[in-house]
């Protein structure tokens, strides 16, 4: 077995003023970069010297600002009028009513599920708040098209109600609510 000692030929103060002079010449590199660039250099004193290189070789780029804390109440605030703009959207689109739900929301901002964070309290209130259940998005569909086959000149009856909504013809719950709605509502 040969066994190798490593016998370095320049001194630890020639090695360090060579390290420092590296990150002088480059302001504002990090650890990688300087790594890179004095690949030899870089290797000896993070092995033999490690306390030292702690201590001068910056850690992240300088001249970098780091990320500030986010405001969540002003982050919510922008996240409310966002959300509360989308709905008002989905609400006023023209054509067959999509159910307003948190889904919907995203996909008419463009937006990932971003706002579900619990941080954004008011959104959230918001969003429980405006959700439509089922039977509410069936009545404004119905309803939508009742209005759309009478302003087309087309017989109003209930199953063709349904299908026009765009319901199973067989579904007896939303038979039901369509009885209800024609039987309350002579104007629709």
């Amino acid at each position: 077995m040969v066994s190798v000692q490593y016998n370095p030929s320049f001194d630890i103060q020639k090695r360090r003023e060579q390290w420092l002079q590296l990150i002088k010449e480059n302001p504002g590199a990090n650890r990688s970069q300087l790594k890179e660039k004095g690949k030899g250099l870089h290797t000896w004193i993070y092995r033999y010297d490690w306390d030292w290189y702690d201590k001068v070789t910056p850690k992240a780029a300088l001249g970098k600002e780091k990320a500030g804390t986010i405001d969540w109440e002003k982050r919510d605030e922008e996240c409310l009028r966002l959300v509360s703009e989308a709905v008002e959207i989905i609400l006023q689109r023209e054509g067959k009513p999509i159910r307003v739900t948190p889904s919907s929301i995203r996909n008419t901002l463009g937006f990932g599920s971003w706002f579900h964070n619990e941080k954004l309290v008011r959104t959230q209130r918001y969003l429980k708040e405006v959700k439509e259940d089922i039977d509410d998005f069936r009545v404004r569909k119905i309803k939508w098209a009742i209005n759309e086959m009478l302003s087309k000149g087309h017989i109003v009856s209930p199953y063709k109600i349904q299908l026009y909504a765009g319901f199973d013809g067989s579904n007896k719950k939303v038979r039901k609510l369509i009885l209800e709605i024609l039987g309350t509502n002579n104007h629709i």
